[in-house]
């Protein structure tokens, strides 16, 4: 059997990796979009402030998580509820102490728009609950998105910077955008 290396001429756009199904070849790859996790904070809260009571639904796709809300519940408290629970559907929470107050930051753990979350409040939370959830709820600058690139000027699209079935044989592991030559040679060395 024939074993197979590919190369980018801009090593700072990336690393790849072959199976032995890859076929040799040269592209033109352009990275025009790197795959990001969402990510939304908080308005600032005192560290020790009750934020209200509730409950708080966090979706990812068709999955969903439903935080139960006490009154005496800090941003930590709430934090530390969704990342226990077992049935997260892939959201990660952690207070940030800035200097305007403390502020809880929700993240995706993966990337691509189908891995973005959404959170609102259920019905009957108080108010300052539902003013969390909107705010949580409200796209910001660190929306997830997709890596887009193309290969010989065919459009890519991947939830993940790991981009697999492009290429038969070929992984691109993306790690910047801009252009470059993809070259897959034969390994004559083995």
């Amino acid at each position: 059997f024939s074993s197979y290396n590919a190369t980018l001429a801009d090593a700072t756009i990336g690393t790849t990796s072959t199976m032995s199904n890859a076929l040799p070849g040269s592209y033109a790859l352009n990275v025009t979009q790197l795959a990001t996790a969402q990510k939304r904070s908080s308005d600032a809260y005192d560290k020790s402030a009750a934020i209200g009571s509730g409950t708080l639904t966090i979706g990812v796709g068709t999955a969903s998580l439903d935080v139960s809300v006490s009154a005496t519940d800090t941003l930590s408290d709430i934090a530390n509820n969704i990342n226990r629970a077992s049935n997260n559907p892939g959201v990660s929470a952690t207070v940030v102490y800035g200097a305007s107050g403390a502020q809880l930051l929700l993240s995706s753990s993966k990337t691509g728009v189908a891995n973005g979350f959404s959170i609102s409040a259920g019905s009957g939370s108080s108010a300052g609950l539902g003013t969390l959830a909107t705010k949580l709820g409200t796209a910001g600058s660190s929306e997830a998105q997709d890596a887009q690139l193309t290969l010989d000027n065919i459009a890519i699209t991947s939830a993940s910077n790991s981009v697999s079935g492009a290429i038969d044989g070929v992984t691109l592991n993306l790690a910047a955008t801009g252009s470059t030559a993809l070259t897959v040679t034969e390994d004559t060395s083995v």
